[in-house]
Parts: structure tokens; C-alpha cells; sequence
């Protein structure tokens, strides 16, 4: 406690505001859960994906001895919170000072903590990695099921608007393929473990509406592009991979649906499309890709994704590196897997309902 005094670490807005109601004992509640929504970020260890954590009420409680009038209160907020992340926040030190307990902590090093809380409950760590050894075992019961080979099928985990500590987590089980949908969010997260955790294999799939002002980034950063849909953004792609990497393995987005809101060519186009892909150095066709209309019934779901492998069968008679069927999310995967898909994005049913609010 007496540690905390003595850091600057509060946002300022919350903090004058909340000390304020706390010094003519006017807070209530309502101002404990308002809280959340004002970020307190760990820039001293220039770590800019690490969850935003707000302290301010905490510090401000611990500070005037208001804890045990609050103590309800508190433990639902942070239990919220962690439900959301398993943040650590550690002010000073190093990234391996850090404390890796399932509690947050203030700390000036992990060897000298100034207050650590500790509330239970199921982490989300621990949520995501039963998320994913249950979503996997659907995948290895649709490849017995359909006579598919294990192992014929990979599990593209899509991370877009969740944290570094999630797909942290997410990794601890194996879990190496990660879809990003947003260019910048992506490109920050790549950055962001080949910084801090080069020893992790992963790899980067962009599976998101591409615009052509957006194609330099990704073509720098990522492994997979499962959207292109047009010869302007191949041809952008192949000329911006820098020549110190491999070639950029790509998806032709084909839409069988036909729905005006949906990206992709025609089938009419796919075969143009590939041809010009194959001439270009820096990129390899791998396969297609497709998001089928929203349908609950199986024979339809089953009906869209035959279509698409028909198609990408046809295209490996002239291409023969074709392989990939990118195809079938939570609702559907078991009739991708038995129509052919070789990777399945799978999102929600891994990280939980997503927040929009700070996507780039």
C-alpha cells in the first residue's frame, strides 16, 4: 500500500473525479462499475497490448480505507474483469518480472509486491484452452466420421479484437494458426510477439475485406491471405512482400451465396483471377476460401461447401500446389469437414463474444 502512494499510475480524468465523491463520501455504486470504462494502460514497460486494467477505485479505496465498505462491489468488478482477461499489471521492472498468478497485481517487481488480490474463478486461460481442446476434438470426430485423415483438417483460432493474453493462452495449448480480420490490429500483434515471444511458432492468417491502401502492411507481416478477390490487390501484395520472405500463400474469396453483401468473385471470374496469381512471384496459390450464407440446415450448409470444393478440385487440375479449402465456423464446420475443408475459422466458440468498441 505504501508503494502505491507513491506511483503515478492513475488516469487522470477517473481519478480527481472518484477521489472527489470519495472526500465528501458521495460515491456510490454506480461509480465502481463506471470505473471500468476508464483505461489505465502499462506504459512504463512499453507494452502497449497489455489488457487496460482500470485501478483507479481500488487505489483510491485502499488509499482512504474505504475496502471493506466496498468489498462486494470490488470482487464483482474485477471478477468481470478477469473474466475478460487475466491481466497482470506490473508497474516497473521487465517483462519477465512480471507476476504470472491468476491474480492482479500492483508491483514495483514481481519479487517485491505491493499488494496482490486474489479473487476465484474459472480464468479465462483456462477457458480458452478448454475451449480449444473441445473444439478440436469435434474436428477429429468429423475427420473419423466423414473418412477424413487426422490431421487433415487445421483449426484457424480468429483472434480479431482480443487481447495479446488471450492469444497467449490460446498458444499454451498447441494452437499456432491465428486469423486477424483488421490490418493495423494484426500487424500490432505480430509485432507485438516477435518482440516478446519469438520462441512461439505461429502463424498469421488475414482473412478480412483488404482495400488496396491497406495491402503494404500485410503483405510485410503475415503468412496467409484468404481475401483476394481482385487482380489489383494480388498484383499490390506480390510486389510489396518483401524478397527476404517466402511467398505470400493465398485464397481466391469465392461467393456462393450470390448475397450482394458478401465479398468474392463469381465463378465466372475465379479461373482469370488464378491464372494472373500464378504469374506473380511473390505469391502462391494455395486454395479458396469462402463465407456461405447463414443457414441452420445441413443439407443447404452441406450443398454451399460441395460447391466450393467442386471449384477448387477443378482449379488443381491446372494448379496442382491447390490444396485449401478455407471453409466452416461454429455453426457450420461439421459439414465444411465433410464437404473437404482443410482449415476452419473458429472465433467465439474459442474466445468468447468479441468487443467492436477499439477494432482498427
Amino acid at each position: 500500500v505504501a508503494h502505491l502512494k507513491n506511483i503515478d499510475f492513475f488516469s487522470t480524468a477517473g481519478y480527481s473525479v472518484l477521489s472527489r465523491k470519495l472526500e465528501r463520501n458521495q460515491m456510490d455504486a454506480k461509480d465502481i462499475f463506471f470505473s471500468k470504462k476508464v483505461p489505465v494502460w502499462n506504459q512504463k514497460l512499453n507494452d502497449p497490448y497489455t489488457m487496460p486494467v482500470t485501478v483507479d477505485i481500488l487505489c483510491l479505496l485502499i488509499k482512504t480505507g474505504h475496502t471493506e465498505k466496498w468489498s462486494s462491489q470490488i470482487k464483482i468488478m474485477f471478477t468481470n474483469l478477469f473474466l475478460t482477461s487475466p491481466s497482470i499489471l506490473t508497474i516497473g521492472g521487465t517483462p519477465a518480472e512480471r507476476c504470472r498468478s491468476e491474480a492482479l497485481c500492483f508491483t514495483q517487481k514481481s519479487s517485491n509486491s505491493a499488494i496482490s488480490i486474489y479473487f476465484p474463478y474459472k480464468s479465462l486461460a483456462m477457458s480458452i484452452q478448454q475451449n480449444i481442446e473441445h473444439i478440436t476434438s469435434l474436428i477429429e470426430n468429423a475427420q473419423t466420421k466423414f473418412g477424413r485423415s487426422q490431421g487433415s483438417v487445421q483449426l484457424l483460432a480468429v483472434s480479431k479484437t482480443k487481447p495479446v493474453e488471450a492469444i497467449l493462452a490460446a498458444s499454451q495449448t498447441g494452437q499456432t494458426l491465428f486469423g486477424e480480420n483488421y490490418v493495423q490490429e494484426g500487424v500490432n500483434k505480430i509485432q507485438y510477439f516477435s518482440q516478446n515471444h519469438p520462441e512461439l511458432p505461429l502463424e498469421w492468417h488475414f482473412i478480412g475485406p483488404l482495400q488496396s491502401n491497406k495491402t503494404r502492411p500485410v503483405a510485410e507481416n503475415f503468412a496467409w491471405v484468404h481475401t483476394i478477390d481482385r487482380a489489383k490487390i494480388a498484383q499490390r501484395l506480390s510486389e510489396q512482400r518483401p524478397s527476404d520472405m517466402s511467398p505470400l500463400q493465398v485464397l481466391i474469396q469465392v461467393n456462393t451465396s450470390g448475397e450482394s453483401s458478401k465479398s468474392g468473385i463469381n465463378e465466372a471470374e475465379l479461373f482469370e483471377l488464378a491464372q494472373l496469381i500464378s504469374t506473380l512471384p511473390n505469391l502462391t496459390l494455395r486454395g479458396l476460401m469462402s463465407i456461405p450464407e447463414n443457414v441452420t440446415d445441413y443439407t443447404s450448409q452441406l450443398r454451399a461447401f460441395k460447391t466450393l470444393a467442386a471449384l477448387k478440385d477443378k482449379l488443381a487440375l491446372t494448379y496442382p500446389q491447390v490444396d485449401t479449402l478455407s471453409m466452416g465456423m461454429t455453426g457450420d464446420m461439421e459439414a465444411a469437414i465433410e464437404a473437404g475443408s482443410t482449415i476452419v475459422r473458429i472465433g467465439t466458440a474459442i474466445f468468447g463474444e468479441r468487443d467492436y468498441t477499439n477494432k482498427q
